[in-house]
């Protein structure tokens, strides 16, 4: 297995329009991942192999009572540790902490260009607030290697000099940085606090980004990783919000046992015959290509 992907609560402080989490469609009990189940997970990190770990998936990581724990206790089993973050709770002192832990790498996460376009699709945030957190970050890391800071926002419909714009305010913070499309299939137009006119534009990019999806040419998902939720329940599927391809349950079972066991390998099996529709998710899983500016 190369990497894990961690969900240590699926709870979020934000509203944002295109994600299942903000406009309320994921359906599944929230919560927090026990320490439990990290001890649980650390303890088999010992004698499991595994490239690294990703507290990612659905909600904001740093909501969990106990993330710098949690970190901290990742970090000790030698493991690499990753996190992505919207950036908005951090603050001096778990900024400080996060560096002084070293933790590999953290990515923060944008929508849009500019403090308009972000706080448009992104409720509840600010614009202002994450930008002074990353340059913290920046600033505190100093000369020190890690954490590696990314950033990585997605776009609608942003002109090529806002783009370039974006690049030339964030690329001095951070060791790397992306600009992609904003997946529009779970955006909730009508729930947006814009005026009708820009709800019609938006209903207009929905239309296109549906004429415009293609089959992935593979799946690597179900063979590099598990995304555990943090109930312990595991699915093969990044994009498995309410649970549709639950594959295990980590709280009774080694992730060896989840990795090797019948019910990913028929998956993978599917996968490999490129019988999409066989599966639930799968069966509607596209790789979405920009649309033309």
């Amino acid at each position: 297995m190369k990497y894990l992907d961690l969900e240590i609560t699926n709870h979020c402080n934000l509203g944002c329009y295109m994600c299942p989490v903000g406009t309320q469609t994921m359906k599944r009990q929230r919560g927090f991942m026990s320490m439990e189940l990290i001890e649980k997970l650390c303890l088999e990190l010992k004698d499991c192999l595994i490239g690294g770990i990703r507290l990612i998936r659905w909600g904001e990581p740093t909501m969990h009572p106990q993330f710098l724990d949690i970190l901290q206790k990742l970090k000790e089993t030698g493991t690499l540790v990753h996190f992505n973050t919207n950036g908005t709770l951090l603050d001096r002192t778990m900024i400080q902490k996060i560096i002084d832990l070293e933790i590999d790498s953290v990515k923060f996460s944008f929508q849009g260009v500019d403090k308009i376009s972000y706080e448009e699709m992104r409720y509840g945030s600010s614009w202002d607030t994450l930008m002074e957190n990353i340059r913290l970050t920046n600033e505190l890391r100093g000369d020190r290697e890690k954490p590696y800071i990314q950033i990585s926002t997605t776009t609608t419909m942003e002109t090529k000099e806002q783009i370039d714009q974006f690049a030339s305010l964030v690329e001095p913070l951070c060791d790397y940085y992306n600009v992609g499309h904003t997946k529009l299939s779970h955006l909730n137009v009508d729930g947006m606090k814009i005026s009708d006119e820009r709800k019609q534009v938006f209903r207009r990019l929905q239309e296109q980004e549906n004429m415009i999806k293609q089959r992935l040419d593979g799946c690597p998902e179900v063979f590099d990783k598990l995304s555990v939720d943090w109930d312990g329940k595991v699915t093969a599927c990044c994009g498995d919000y309410d649970r549709e391809l639950i594959i295990g349950d980590f709280s009774k079972d080694s992730l060896q046992e989840i990795f090797q066991g019948a019910k990913i390998r028929e998956i993978r099996e599917k996968l490999s015959r490129n019988d999409y529709g066989k599966l639930p998710l799968c069966k509607d899983c596209y790789q979405y290509i920009e649309l033309q500016k």
